[in-house]
């Protein structure tokens, strides 16, 4: 019995000092294993970079004449944006009919100094990649213009950010508005509940955009304490008005043809008006032309910041069916998503109510409204039928209809996106250095070396465990 009981602490201890031999070789495998991946990882960013740095490097070196002003640069950055104007020049499919100084040189005639900036900006996206952040492009006031003439013909539009100063156009706006700058005021004339619209200089298309509005006077939903005006509301009576209210957008073809000179005349009705109106205990939304009311409160009042978002920009793939919803948030914000097949059931889709799904073909366009006191949003999805055969030209438009309403744009901004570039593929390991591993040496050289390798990690590990468990693990005592 005593041999027996011995026997059995020995074969005890044997397992006991095998399973701590395991358990700590374990431990050990795994920290190894963390280090193979993420010396994976540094290879494969390491791989990536000097890939992105040997395409930059053989890209052929373009010399330009932009302006008088002699520049160079790669036409790998030229034609970062291929879908652009500078990505089409220098595809290579047209060097032959570039216009060319007498050293030879492409010359471009445009203002070298804005010129400069955009190069510069597409540099920047070629060298940090997708994880570096999008800046925006900024120049002195008096050369905004300049600075967005130039991206749009270059058809960087979509791409570059920028800030600028939007402003109200006095040949698209009602005469019975007052212009100042960047904001309209509602005057006595013409007709009291009609919309006196007040559209934007600038058009946008393919672009995404953000203007921020300020409610200077709005009589049907007054400050809580009214602040002294600089302009009388002329109102004529004790009891407070309830005219409404509009924000939204039109094509702006649409928008020209409308005769404002009447005094009855309402360019909300047209097809491709899109956005929301609100009075003092009414908030609605406009889609075509139509109307749908989605709660019994206001959206916004006298003294609100607004931020109108409009998306136009041609994502790929931007196409199929609008879901339309009813208000949803909590407290006085209403939201909605919307959208109808054509102009003319724009009303039955209304009228569906929640859930409803009209189907069209081609992009959408996106329209949100934020208020920043309330951070109530609305959001609605303008599909491409309702433009009536007018040109994808969106002007902002507002709407006052009573008399002293006041609304500023006080900033306007091109939001921009990553330029798509084109993925690079890292050159593949020679021809059996990714071979499975004679010895724990050669596995980790090998995981380091080669990347991923042939063999996934579960597999590396298990050759890993095996082989170091079989050369550095002590052997177990023989039984007696």
């Amino acid at each position: 019995m005593a041999d027996g009981s011995g026997v059995d602490n020995d074969l005890s201890i044997q397992f006991q000092l095998l399973s701590a031999a395991m358990e700590a070789r374990m431990r050990q495998l795994n920290q190894q294993e963390e280090q193979i991946r993420q010396a994976e990882a540094a290879l494969s960013a390491a791989s990536q970079r000097m890939a992105s740095l040997s395409a930059r490097m053989q890209s052929d070196l373009i010399p330009l004449n932009v302006g008088g002003t002699q520049l160079a640069t790669s036409r790998r950055t030229l034609t970062l944006v291929p879908d652009s104007l500078l990505g089409t020049m220098f595809s290579g499919s047209w060097d032959d009919h570039l216009q060319r100084d007498d050293a030879g040189r492409v010359f471009l005639d445009y203002d070298p100094s804005i010129f400069s900036l955009l190069l510069n900006w597409l540099r920047s996206q070629d060298m940090g990649g997708p994880e570096v952040p999008l800046w925006e492009l900024a120049v002195e006031p008096a050369r905004e213009e300049q600075l967005l003439v130039l991206i749009d013909f270059l058809q960087l539009q979509r791409y570059v950010p920028c800030r600028f100063t939007e402003s109200f156009s006095p040949s698209l706006s009602s005469p019975f508005l007052t212009l100042s700058s960047s904001s309209a005021w509602r005057t006595s004339a013409g007709c009291q509940g009609a919309y006196a619209m007040a559209a934007t200089s600038h058009c946008y298309f393919d672009v995404d955009v953000d203007l921020s509005l300020e409610i200077i006077r709005f009589g049907a939903v007054t400050r809580p304490e009214p602040l002294p005006s600089r302009r009388s509301s002329d109102s004529g009576g004790s009891e407070l008005p309830n005219y409404p209210m509009f924000i939204g957008v039109m094509a702006r073809g649409q928008l020209a043809a409308v005769d404002q000179s009447r005094k009855k005349s309402n360019a909300s009705w047209q097809s491709s008006c899109h956005g929301w109106y609100t009075r003092r205990k009414e908030g609605c939304e406009v889609r075509a032309g139509k109307n749908r009311r989605l709660q019994s409160t206001h959206f916004w009042a006298e003294g609100d910041f607004l931020v109108l978002s409009l998306d136009a920009a041609k994502h790929p793939g931007r196409t199929g069916a609008v879901a339309s919803t009813g208000p949803t948030a909590s407290g006085r914000s209403g939201q909605s998503t919307s959208g109808d097949g054509s102009c003319a059931n724009g009303r039955a889709a209304a009228d569906a109510g929640p859930g409803a799904v009209a189907a069209h073909s081609g992009p959408v366009v996106t329209l949100s409204l934020t208020n920043t006191r309330t951070r109530a949003q609305l959001q609605l999805d303008i599909p491409p039928t309702c433009l009536g055969g007018f040109e994808e030209q969106w002007v902002v438009v507002v709407g006052l209809s009573g008399r002293g309403d006041e609304v500023r744009v006080n900033s306007a901004r091109r939001k921009g996106m990553k330029p798509h570039m084109e993925a690079v593929t890292a050159a593949r390991p020679p021809d059996g250095a990714s071979a499975a591993p004679t010895s724990v040496g050669a596995g980790v050289g090998a995981g380091i070396a080669g990347g991923a390798g042939d063999l996934e990690s579960g597999q590396r590990v298990c050759i890993l465990v095996q082989v170091q468990l079989q050369q550095q693990l002590p052997p177990c005592k023989p039984l007696s």
